[in-house]
């Protein structure tokens, strides 16, 4: 896109979101997880404070807030290998740090159509684990 369809298509899409949930829109995921200086400085001037890729594999706290990676995607990525989701999951949750980052994303249409339901269950709970374990 040109400058000018860049900026409009942000800023549109910010104000009507914003309309329809009555509350600001701050959080950002770059479409497709693609970007350059030139949209990354175009989102940031939209008003957003966070701003997400879709790479997966990080287990560190973000350091640029307008360029934050993921841990891992709910959903089978040539990435992972041969391994599950599931164990995946189990991988960067037993190498995370404790002052560690997991972030776990996933698009609804996609858990639905792979009937991965029970798998977000059941790396919800690890999850759950894992902070009991750390915070007692």
């Amino acid at each position: 896109l040109g400058d000018d369809e860049l900026k409009w298509e942000i800023e549109t899409s910010k104000e009507t979101l914003e309309w329809i949930i009555g509350a600001p829109v701050t959080k950002f995921c770059y479409p497709r997880g693609r970007f350059d200086k030139i949209v990354k400085q175009a989102v940031m001037n939209a008003g957003f404070n966070y701003i997400r890729t879709t790479r997966v594999g990080n287990l560190k706290l973000p350091e640029d807030k307008y360029e934050i990676d993921t841990t891992m995607q709910l959903y089978p990525r040539k990435e992972y290998g041969d391994k599950s989701i599931m164990q995946m999951a189990k991988y960067y949750l037993e190498n995370i740090s404790k002052d560690g980052y997991f972030h776990l994303w996933g698009h609804s249409k996609e858990i639905e159509k792979l009937k991965l339901w029970d798998t977000f269950e059941e790396i919800l709970q690890l999850l759950k684990h894992k902070y009991e374990n750390i915070h007692t």
